[in-house]
């Protein structure tokens, strides 16, 4: 799956890149940035993800990216890969602290 896109619609891109999955999420409506963070999450339970780069971007409304924690609760629930590596890049500024709290 190396260089091929998972999931491209509005607000979501996800694709393999070398040894990493990148996620783009947002911006968007709640629903499409929820849906990809699913997609995300569903991705690396199925094909064993072992590093992920989460790069969100919210204009308006950053509540809907709170699915991001849920994602992760999820993945760590199925479980990682040894050596599971994940980066959270918050584009927009009100998306730090949402990532703050769904990592620590």
């Amino acid at each position: 799956m190396e260089g091929g896109y998972v999931m491209q619609t509005r607000g979501c891109e996800i694709r393999h890149t070398g040894s990493a999955l990148r996620v783009a999420v947002g911006p968007g409506l709640a629903d499409e940035v929820q849906e990809c963070y699913r997609a995300a999450a569903t991705e690396c339970v199925h094909h064993g993800c072992h590093r992920v780069l989460v790069l969100g971007s919210a204009h308006v409304d950053a509540t809907a990216h709170i699915a991001g924690r849920d994602a992760l609760r999820s993945l760590a629930l199925a479980g990682v890969p040894a050596g599971f590596r994940l980066a959270l890049v918050p584009l927009s500024p009100n998306l730090v602290r949402i990532y703050d709290d769904a990592v620590l």
